[in-house]
């Protein structure tokens, strides 16, 4: 059934659900903590992510529709895997401060919740916001354009990226530096020969070069480009023998889907045969693009 604007019930409440992290993520994302856990739970009956989860549902005012999403939603995160990424094991980070940009730890709280990876969307088209909290303090490296957090080697990154990388081969090409987390991941991988990283910011490129990309054991495989996204893309070629051709293409140049329909359509548009394309939060991206379709925009 559709409402006068092409809204669904099953979209009402999946962006029901979702504004309801927003808000908490926005307004109290520590609200929840060992003490708050103990005094839900003290005989300790519930595992500690179900109680996480219930105290959440209660905190958003969660309705008998939305009440079910939260215990998909929530998830205890292992703080010695995250520990172990074989990046966040090898790269050093100085604190290091340039014009615009900035490298620097950022860090989250004991039960703090955070987004952790992209949305997981059911079979019968439920969407279900991944959040994650650590039982312990948990720092992380971060690039800062301006004082805003532009991308940050997180848990809501490692895991967004595992599908996308699990299908590069070839000749890559990574569309958006960032820390350079996608490259040196896929550098590592004995079926990606080359990649090609398309960076417009020069200092980003700047301090990426000084500071981070001689740390990495296969850094001969990677070549920084500095210019636009939608150039590159327009001109690039399938690989067919060429020095220059592509198998596969990764594009992240967007924050979040605030900024990322837009350019995230754009890039589609350009798709090549022969290429193989993933986008980094493409399910979330889809589903920002279901609603405006649904209302018009």
């Amino acid at each position: 059934m559709l409402s006068e604007n092409g809204i669904t019930p099953l979209m009402e409440r999946n962006n029901a659900f979702a504004w309801m992290i927003v808000d908490y993520l926005d307004s109290s994302p520590k609200a929840i903590n060992a003490k708050t856990l103990k005094e839900a739970d003290p005989q300790g009956s519930l595992p500690e992510e179900m109680a996480y989860a219930a105290i959440l549902s209660a905190l958003c005012d969660s309705t008998e529709e939305t009440d079910p999403y939260f215990f998909r939603s929530v998830h205890r995160l292992d703080p010695a895997s995250f520990r172990e990424n074989p990046y966040l094991k090898t790269i050093r980070f100085p604190d290091i401060k340039g014009k615009r940009w900035e490298f620097i730890h950022d860090s989250y709280d004991p039960f703090e919740a955070f987004i952790c990876d992209d949305i997981e969307v059911l079979p019968d088209g439920t969407e279900i916001p991944q959040v994650g909290y650590f039982p312990e303090k948990i720092s992380f490296p971060s690039v800062h354009e301006n004082g805003r957090e532009w991308m940050a080697v997180k848990p809501s990154e490692i895991r967004s990226m595992e599908e996308p990388l699990s299908a590069m081969r070839g000749n890559i090409a990574v569309i958006g530096l960032g820390l350079g987390y996608f490259a040196f991941m896929a550098s590592m991988k004995p079926e990606v020969e080359s990649i090609t990283v398309v960076e417009k910011e020069s200092e980003v490129i700047g301090l990426f070069k000084e500071h981070i990309l001689p740390q990495f054991p296969f850094r001969d495989k990677i070549t920084i480009v500095s210019g636009d996204a939608f150039d590159f893309l327009k001109a690039v070629e399938p690989h067919s023998g060429e020095k220059n051709g592509f198998d596969s293409i990764f594009v992240d140049i967007w924050h979040d889907t605030a900024d990322g329909v837009e350019l995230y359509q754009r890039a589609k548009s350009l798709e090549k045969d022969g290429i193989l394309y993933r986008y980094w939060l493409e399910k979330s991206l889809l589903s920002a693009i279901r609603w405006k379709d649904a209302i018009g925009e």
